[in-house]
This record gives C-alpha cells, structure tokens and sequence, in this order.
C-alpha cells in the first residue's frame, strides 16, 4: 500500500496512491508492505533505487548510510505495538531526493498516527521533503520515549512485586512469572536501545550530509540528537534496574530453597531420636526388660514424643525457626 501525501493551499492531504497517478507532484510516498509491482513504478517515476527485505536488514552502517547522485538512504530500526508487553521490532528506509521522500516499511508504528496528528495541525512546518524526513524522526524520537516510559513502568511493577509484595502476591507470587516479565522487559529494552542507536547515526548522517538544510531544519536536528542521548540514558538506567532485579529474584528464589532444605533437616533432626528409640524396640531380642513392662508401650511413646519436641523447642529458642 502506497500512501500519498501531497501539500496544497496551506494544508497536506494524505490520499492512497496508483502507479497511474504521475501528474501530481507528491511530497511524500509512505510505502507499507508494499508488492514488487508499486516498488517498481516509484523508482521509475523519481529514478531511485528502493532496498528489499534483505538489503534494509543489512547491520553495516555503509549499507543502511548512505548517498547516491544526490539521495540519500537511511535505514533504522523503528518500534510498534508500545504499550503492550512484547515490543515489534522492525525497519524503515527514508529515501531522500530533491522534490520528495519515500519511506519503505514492514509494520505499522504508532508514531505514523502521531506524525499525521502533527501535519494537520502545522503544515507549513512540512512543506519540505527534508522538513518532512525531520518531523518523521522527532515523532519516531517522541513515540519511543513513550516506550520507555511504558517500560519503566513495567519495571517498577516488577519491583514492588519482587520486594514489596501485598499479603495475597506474598501467597501466590509466581517466581517463574517474575523472571519471564523481567527477561521480557530485557528484550525490550534491547529493542530499544537499538532503535535508539539506529536513529542516532541517521540525525548525524542528515546532518553532515543533507544539503539546503535551513538554520531551523539544523537546529530541530540538533534538538532531535539531545532527546536521543537523554532517552538513551534513561534506557542504560532502565537495563541496570532489571539487572538488579533478575539478581534479586534468583537471590529470593534462593532463600526459599533454603528455607525448604532448612524445614525439612530441621524435620529430619526432630525425628532422628523418634526413629532410634522405634528401632530399639523394634529389635526382636528375647530378652530386653521392657518387653514385660505393662507400661513399656506408653512409655515408649512418651519417650518418642518428647525427644522430637525437644530439639524443636532448642531450635526456636535459638531463633532457628
């Protein structure tokens, strides 16, 4: 699916697009998923080369940085479905030429409605390609500190769970479940920390290599740099706290092993003088004193009784239980 975005009269208009729609000029080609048949018409019509699957997924910076008689291809990691425990990691191209901008996806971001939202309001901002490559990064920039904000919550509910537990989590807490949420949370910020890095060297990239950059188009891309580093900083704190936390809660998993290897030596203690005095009777010698004794039976039950109290009561007297 091609999306078409077009500035008139003030105000840009976003319509779908057909390979046979070449008279008017459109200032931004939005490419979805798109079939080999519509990739094909657009680099005809505006003499470009747009990458496949395999060539956008290329890790080194030349292969995802760079220029081409005088347009640019930028390809970073971008991330969907934000609120929602698992994030979706994928790729965008930015294709950067004189008189448009063509973007080339596999996913639907959340930052896509959040750039409409914005177009409508200030148009003028965006009657550039270059001004419209500048406000997709600030909303892909604003859209993942969102995503960081989610995450952090995420991670602070982790860590009431895991040192602050009500009296019914306390119950029923789940130390599997914790360890799945905090490496899912780990993943996440995986995926973000490389976002992050991917948009990083594309602004530096724009900046150095863009031409006809204007004093504000520089200053915004200047802006975009120090909420990247910022962002960057609260996702490194983000990756220490869930650390932190899987070392908590191996440590927890731990005291409770120990706590039920404690409970059942402390069970194994308490029956040993039971056990020696049932099997000293239980020898069957014909001459032991007791064996006539008309109270040998009570007595020995008594004797069972009290020697299994008594290490137990020594016990919580030393504060061992």
């Amino acid at each position: 699916m091609i999306t078409a975005y077009q500035y008139s009269d003030g105000r840009v208009s976003a319509s779908d697009w057909h390979p046979t729609e070449t008279t008017t000029p459109v200032l931004w080609h939005d490419l979805e998923t798109p079939t080999p048949s519509e990739t094909e018409s657009l680099e005809q019509i505006h003499s470009v080369s747009l990458p496949n699957v395999e060539q956008m997924s290329e890790i080194e910076a030349s292969s995802r940085l760079y220029s081409d008689h005088g347009v640019l291809y930028m390809t970073t990691p971008i991330l969907a479905k934000g609120e929602t425990p698992q994030l979706q990691v994928g790729l965008m191209t930015f294709v950067l030429a004189k008189e448009t901008l063509i973007t080339l996806r596999y996913l639907h971001p959340g930052f896509i409605t959040l750039f409409n939202q914005r177009l409508q309001r200030n148009p003028r901002k965006y009657e550039s390609p270059t001004g419209m490559t500048i406000g997709l990064l600030e909303a892909i920039i604003d859209r993942a500190a969102d995503i960081v904000e989610f995450t952090a919550s995420r991670v602070d509910a982790i860590s009431a769970k895991v040192f602050r537990p009500s009296a019914e989590e306390e119950r029923s807490r789940d130390l599997q479940d914790l360890l799945e949420s905090i490496g899912q949370s780990k993943e996440n910020i995986s995926h973000i920390r490389s976002c992050l890095t991917g948009l990083t060297r594309l602004v530096a990239f724009l900046s150095t290599t863009g031409t006809n950059l204007s004093k504000e188009e520089r200053a915004r891309l200047k802006t975009a740099t120090r909420d990247l580093r910022s962002i960057a900083e609260q996702a490194d704190f983000l990756t220490q706290q869930v650390s932190f936390l899987l070392d908590a809660t191996l440590g927890v998993i731990s005291v409770q092993q120990n706590n039920i290897v404690k409970g059942f030596s402390v069970a194994a203690t308490a029956f040993f003088p039971p056990t020696l005095i049932a099997s000293i009777y239980g020898m069957n010698f014909e001459r032991m004193p007791e064996l006539n004794w008309i109270y040998g039976y009570p007595a020995a039950i008594v004797l069972m009784v009290l020697s299994a109290a008594l290490p137990l009561w020594y016990f919580r007297r030393r504060g061992w239980l």
